[in-house]
């Protein structure tokens, strides 16, 4: 392996900034949308504002630990962008299925029993 360059640690850390805004504007845009969609099904129809929560908690869920991938990406990793970018993309993957389980745990087995 070469040694790393000055020039590539500051592309790196450039990058990780980058992708901590983009993840943040992306997860507050995502939140907001998926809040708006929810509380307007909730208004017309209690089981359609189950049914919207249910789908919005994959792409909330997904934001915010891509949002946290991002954040640990920029301080763990020093040296590769792809590394920091696989971070984010990996975490927002598995933190949208947990989330969406964990949805759906709520609303089929928790909720009917209220």
């Amino acid at each position: 392996m070469s040694p790393v360059t000055t020039e590539e640690l500051v592309r790196v850390r450039r990058f990780g900034l980058y992708l901590l805004r983009t993840t943040a504007v992306v997860f507050v845009l995502v939140l907001v949308t998926c809040t708006a969609w929810v509380g307007y099904s909730a208004y017309h129809s209690e089981s359609a504002g189950v049914r919207t929560a249910f789908y919005s908690s994959f792409p909330i869920g997904a934001g915010f630990c891509s949002f946290l991938g991002a954040i640990a990406g920029h301080y763990l990793v020093k040296t590769s962008v792809t590394a920091k970018l696989l971070i984010s993309v990996v975490a927002g993957v598995v933190g949208g299925a947990c989330s969406l389980a964990m949805a759906a745990l709520f609303f089929l087995v928790i909720f009917p029993a209220l």
